[in-house]
């Protein structure tokens, strides 16, 4: 290559500066034999530390150093200094203004001089006897936190002016400096007298003579306390409280938790900060948090021997959706979610996915939380809410629990947590409150929300509401209405238990639905209430009822008396007007009122309508039940026996309300809705019977006999049940009451969290389907005799450690899905199959040892384990559903973990093989399967075929070299590898099936597809990243998607003159396309194949054409490139959209009969008639010499004889100056490269399109 004069200049710039880099890195910072840097960036002379010159944030002075000179660590950003004990002076600035955050003094040190460390960042120091003298500032302007206590050695002769003047400081900044020697010189200012200090010494000492002269010149600005140190008691700390208590970041965010030590007065209250896990997050001693990587650490603030802590939940960034403050979606799969702080809202249907989520905790700064948001959260079992939180729903008419519901178009709530017992709101809020688990406005005043699982409630005293739905689907069956209560809202008991309510006497209002299908029986209503809403006991179980002489009007259809025998209701006012239906007329109710009341009116009108049932009687015929009687006054029951109670009415013939009945203690005995009575436990209990204000008891007595079992058992010999009461350690008998136990019964011990340990006896045993599935807190069982075991057996258990008995040749599927803490896996060699989900989600999992004799692995079987290496035995056929890859991942939806890097198989394998971590067929022709974790593979020489799914979703993945001898890619092979950029489709490559290398978007190989390639499958090459795209020569289909998705970088498209069909959307979105010539052979150009080529200028169809598909020339909207566009004659078929959005585009055709004049005239385009023009040069009316003047492959400009102009179609790339090559090599010599660095991969892709 010759070179100008300016590039000649260029490179000898190069030499001089690389010559000159090279120099500098070898010359030494000092001359001189005694000084010099050591290695690690000190720079030491004669034992004295000149500088630091390393990057280091924590540091060890070498003990070689003497003295820290001045200024020697001025301005450091090291956060820890170590200083050796053969340092015996600290000089003058030596840390000034440094970031230092603790130091620690050695005994070795006699000095620290002047300004030593003034403007540093320390918060702790420590000073040991032997330190002689303190300096004047030393320690000025360092910031410590309240609560500090300084110890001065009584070896300190000296202490300089202003040392510690912002020790103290502020209003809430009390502090404690103790100096033990009595004739220590003390500095004026050495403490400011303005700040929150005591100053223990001994008594007469420099210290006392300080504080006193102070007193007395400052009077009562003085803030300081002269403590006499010989006789000052310890006040010790007693509690530490950490705030907040929980919280929850994501990865690589920060908080700061603040600290309270009590009593206020304690001596030491300096707090130390730590970390349980680094790993997981750490803290610095402002209490500052920051994240690390998911899990949980706790954070504790220790003072004195106290301690408080806090729970940090780190959660993948992944896991959570937040788009400027609004949390839109929850992704992860964790029990317990801490949302991270930061978040402002939470939007509807979040945590439709958090399906497994039980307990969660909304952090402060969160105001408003949508309806729908926590809809889907199914096993949720505690909400935990902000102080901040000041809207709950879409608008004023929402009621509290729509951020658990789905309302229907009939207005019925769907999907409210049943297994939700408790929200809890953090004091201080101004909008909501809580107690015991029940939300209420925050005064108190109204009940917004009791949770479904609640069963018994403790009102707030101020209550006079019930909100809308407050006890919707409510499991508690009796409660004892607030004393203050006036308002019951509507829908407020919608499907609820409570079976028997007496209310007080200032109830005023029953809202429309109130009690609308729940399980009431009776009711006592109070003088005073005044309005009935219309339903407000439709659907209920009310069989009678007495109205109150105060009500004003019932609402319609308000008692269906769809229950009970004795139908009547007392109806006490003249003038309550009664809505329609709601009596219902078509059941024999009796309606006692006075006589010529409305009620009897209503009565007189509905036999007037029709075949009414009603009967009318005069109130004073009315005969009130005055006792209820139970059949038995006493029984005794073993466990699990039934008997049943019968209730009547005194005097005979009176009415009475529907009886409804509970038991005193659900442990002992329980009783159902008709009083049949069953034994639980050993125990007394009391079954009552209420029927309006009437009450009747009997007493029950649960015994147990002396060799009776607490497991009870199926006649198949399946253990079904444990009875009792101490569930933490399961020990299986081998025959129970005479039975001999075979085995679990399917969901006997479901959701049983009580149990931790299940000891299995030394018999062949079958654990059926969901045996101990929800046993969060089991941790161990042996699994010696297990011989078979049911789907999901072991399922979201505590599991660690399996190991499992021969015998069993099945892991069935879900076997063991979310063990969370499984660590160790152990199969025995009778193990022939792994289902199905069998480990997936055991985050904990890092290794499993495949048995010899297993055959196959199931579907998604180790999704979300963090194996790293995977060895396959000889026995070993297949694994996967759809492909070998879902095993670890859900095909399209959720990646495999990148952990797994390594996959080997036994040589004695006979279908298998493994080279470099990756999986083969035997013969090592066909690549199977790579680990989703590997960077840079190099497939085999010989290998023919690349197969379906084989590097599929392999996010991390590089670089591929493959070999000369491949032919076939196979479907989806490098499907959504977005990190390949390295990989060359070798010549002799054929086939490359369907979307192969669909969204490998930074690969731009597709430029280069060998002449060899026949055929290209659907999406084959969608989304990657091509600039010029030729297509081979020999391939007559162009199939749907195969090249589209390319929106950025893409000029040219050559296609072959094979080519036939074009399918649809085949390259729609090659927005940067300027030219598009269409071979002649083409007769079909489908749906959406060229749509959205926005710069599009000149296009020319070919003469065979035959038909055009919907939206094949779409343009963007408001901006059309394209000026015109030739359409011969050939063509019959135009869809109407074909060229949408290029309504200026001029229509060229050689016939005025023709399709496309058709077509211009029905669509508003302008037409011209024209004999068909040069493809390259549309505007010429001109016809080429032949077909085959026209240029389909190397986008040079040809003139009309097909000669090449030498002139690029569109654009060239430039290889640039070469004086800029020069300097860009002198530069990257220099080693500035390096700062370019890699942009972060933080986003994964849609998967479906």
């Amino acid at each position: 290559m010759i070179l100008n004069l300016k590039s000649r200049a260029a490179y000898v710039l190069a030499v001089i500066l690389v010559v000159l880099l090279g120099i500098t890195q070898v010359a030494p910072a000092y001359a001189g034999t005694e000084s010099g840097t050591d290695g690690q960036g000190f720079v030491i002379e004669n034992g004295v530390l000149k500088s630091y010159t390393g990057t280091d944030s924590k540091v060890t002075i070498p003990d070689s150093v003497t003295e820290i000179g001045e200024n020697a660590l001025k301005n450091s950003t090291c956060t820890s200094v170590t200083i050796p004990n053969s340092v015996t002076k600290i000089g003058k600035n030596a840390f000034f203004n440094s970031r230092i955050t603790e130091i620690d003094i050695p005994s070795s040190v006699k000095t620290i001089d002047s300004m030593a460390f003034y403007a540093a960042k320390i918060k702790t120091v420590t000073f040991h006897e032997g330190l002689e003298s303190i300096g004047y500032g030393a320690f000025s302007e360092v910031y410590f936190p309240a609560g500090t206590t300084i110890e001065i050695p009584a070896s300190v002769s000296s202490i300089g002016g202003d040392a510690f003047d912002c020790l103290g400081l502020g209003e809430n900044g009390l502090s404690a400096i103790k100096v033990k020697g009595k004739d220590t010189t003390l500095g004026s200012g050495f403490v400011a007298y303005y700040n929150n200090v005591k100053v223990y010494g001994h008594k007469n000492s420099t210290a006392d003579t300080y504080v006193s002269s102070l007193k007395t010149s400052k009077g009562d600005s003085c803030r300081l306390e002269f403590v006499d140190i010989d006789s000052a008691l310890d006040i010790a700390v007693e509690s530490v409280t950490v705030t907040p208590k929980n919280i929850g970041l994501s990865t690589g965010g920060e908080t700061t938790l603040s600290a309270k030590v009590l009593p206020e007065n304690a001596t030491n209250k300096k707090i130390t900060w730590s970390s349980s896990d680094n790993n997981i997050a750490t803290v610095d001693q402002n209490g500052k948090v920051t994240a690390a990587a998911a899990g949980t650490a706790k954070i504790t603030a220790a003072a004195g021997d106290k301690t408080g802590e806090c729970v940090v939940t780190v959660s993948d960034p992944d896991d959570f959706e937040i788009t400027d403050g609004v949390l839109t979606a929850y992704n992860g799969s964790d029990t317990k979610v801490i949302i991270p702080s930061g978040v402002k809202e939470i939007a509807a249907n979040a945590f439709s996915k958090g399906t497994k989520i039980t307990e969660l905790t909304v952090p402060e700064g969160v105001t408003k939380i949508a309806a729908k948001a926590f809809y889907g959260m199914n096993a949720l079992e505690t909400l935990n809410l902000p102080a901040s939180l000041t809207t709950a729903g879409d608008s004023e008419e929402s009621w509290f629990g729509e951020l658990f519901v789905s309302v229907s178009k009939t207005g019925t709530p769907q999907g409210i947590p049943v297994k939700l017992a408790s929200i809890n709101v953090a004091e201080g809020g101004k909008t909501y409150s809580s107690k015991d688990g029940v939300v209420y406005s925050a005064d108190g005043t109204t009940l917004l929300y009791c949770p479904a699982k609640k069963t018994s409630i403790s009102f707030d005293k101020n209550t006079t509401t019930f909100g809308k739905y407050a006890f919707y689907n409510s499991k508690i069956n009796s409660m004892e209405l607030p004393e203050k209560l006036e308002t019951i809202g509507d829908a407020a008991f919608y499907a609820s238990s409570v079976k028997y309510l007496k209310f007080p006497d200032t109830v005023r209002k029953i809202g429309k639905n109130a009690f609308f299908n729940a399980a009431i029986q009776s009711v006592s209503l109070n003088e005073g209430l005044e309005t009935i809403g219309g339903y407000a006991f439709s659907a209920a179980h009310i069989g009678g009822i007495t109205i109150p002489a105060s009500v004003k009007s019932i609402g319609e259809w308000n008692f269906d008396y769809d229950y009970g025998t004795d139908k009547y209701i007392v109806i006490k006012g003249s003038d309550t007007t009664i809505g329609t239906s709601a009596i219902p007329s078509w059941y024999a109710v009796d309606v006692y009122a006075p006589s010529g009341s409305k009620a009897e009116e209503y009565v007189n009108n509905a036999k007037a309508s029709g075949s009414s049932k009603l009967k009318f009687h005069p109130i004073d015929e009315f005969v009130a039940a005055t006792e209820l009687k139970i059949s038995e006054s006493s029984l005794t029951l073993s466990r699990q026996e039934e008997k049943a109670l019968l209730a009547s009415a005194n005097p005979e013939g009176s009415h009475m309300p529907i009886v409804s009945w509970s038991s005193s203690d659900t442990k002992v005995a329980t009783v159902n809705s008709k009083g049949t009575v069953t034994g639980v436990q050993p125990g007394m209990a009391v079954i009552t019977a209420r029927a309006g204000d009437l009450t009747a008891q009997c007493q029950i007595k649960v015994v147990k006999e002396d060799e009776e079992s607490d497991f009870s058992i199926s006649k198949d010999g399946l253990i079904t049940g444990y009875l009792g009461t101490d569930m933490s350690k399961l020990q299986i008998p081998e025959e129970v009451n005479g039975t001999k136990v075979k085995g679990i019964a399917e969901g006997a011990f479901k959701g049983q969290t009580a149990i931790k340990e299940v000891v299995l006896p030394d018999v062949s045993m079958s654990i059926e389907k969901e045996a101990f599935r929800g046993c969060t807190n089991l941790t161990a069982v042996n699994f010696d005799k297990v011989t078979r075991m049911g789907e999901a057996a072991f399922a979201e258990t505590g599991l660690k450690s399996i190991k499992l008995g021969e015998g069993l040749t099945s892991i069935p599927k879900k076997a063991f899905l979310s063990c969370r803490a499984l660590t160790d896996v152990t199969l025995s060699k009778t193990v022939e199959s792994i289902g199905e989900s069998a480990f997936s989600n055991c985050n904990a999992l890092t290794k499993i040892t495949l048995n010899e004799g297993l055959k196959t692995i199931g579907q998604e079987a180790l999704y979300r384990t963090h194996i790293s290496t995977l060895h396959l035995p000889s026995t070993f056929k297949d694994m996967g559903g759809s492909y070998m890859g879902d095993v670890f991942e859900v095909a399209g939806k959720s990646p495999a973990d990148t952990a797994m890097k390594t996959i080997t198989v036994s040589d004695d394998n006979p279908l298998y093989s493994s080279h470099d971590g990756i999986l083969y067929n035997k013969n090592a022709t066909k690549v199977v399967f790579c680990p989703r974790g590997v960077t840079s593979a190099k497939v085999l020489d010989g290998v023919t075929e690349i197969g379906d799914m084989a590097f599929f979703m392999c996010f991390d993945l590089e670089s591929v070299k493959l070999p000369d001898t491949l032919k076939v890619v196979g479907k989806g092979a490098f499907q959504y590898d977005e990190a390949l950029t390295e990989c060359e489709l070798p010549k002799g490559l054929v086939t490359v099936k369907d979307s192969a290398f669909f969204g490998a978007e930074n690969w731009t190989g597709v430029d280069r597809i060998p002449s060899t390639v026949k055929t290209i499958g659907a999406y084959g090459f969608a989304e990657c990243k091509g600039s010029k795209l030729t297509i081979p020569e020999g391939i007559t289909k162009i199939e749907e998607f195969s090249f589209w998705g390319y929106e950025e970088g893409l000029e040219e498209i050559n296609l072959p003159s094979t080519l036939k069909i074009i399918g649809n959307s085949a390259f729609s979105w090659a927005k940067d396309v300027k030219k598009l010539v269409i071979p002649e052979g083409v007769t079909s150009i489908g749906a959406e194949a060229f749509a959205r080529l926005d710069s599009l200028e000149s296009l020319t169809l070919p003469s065979m054409l035959q038909e055009i598909g919907s939206k094949a020339f779409m343009g963007k909207e408001g901006s059309n490139m394209l000026k015109s566009v030739y359409i011969p004659s050939s063509v019959t078929s135009i869809a109407d959209d074909a060229f949408l959005n290029r309504e200026d585009t001029v229509i060229m055709t050689d016939s005025k009969d023709s399709a496309a004049a058709a077509f211009a005239e029905a669509n508003g385009f302008e037409l011209k008639i024209v004999s068909k023009p040069d493809p390259v040069n549309p505007d010429k009316s001109e016809k080429p010499a032949s077909g085959s003047d026209l240029n389909h492959g190397n986008g040079a400009d040809k003139n009309s004889a097909g000669q090449s102009t030498g002139k690029a179609a569109d654009k060239s790339v430039s290889t640039g100056d070469s004086t800029d090559l020069a300097l860009w090599i002198a530069l990257m010599l220099a080693g500035t490269a390096g700062l370019a660095g890699t942009a972060a991969y933080g986003r994964r892709r849609k998967m479906n399109h």
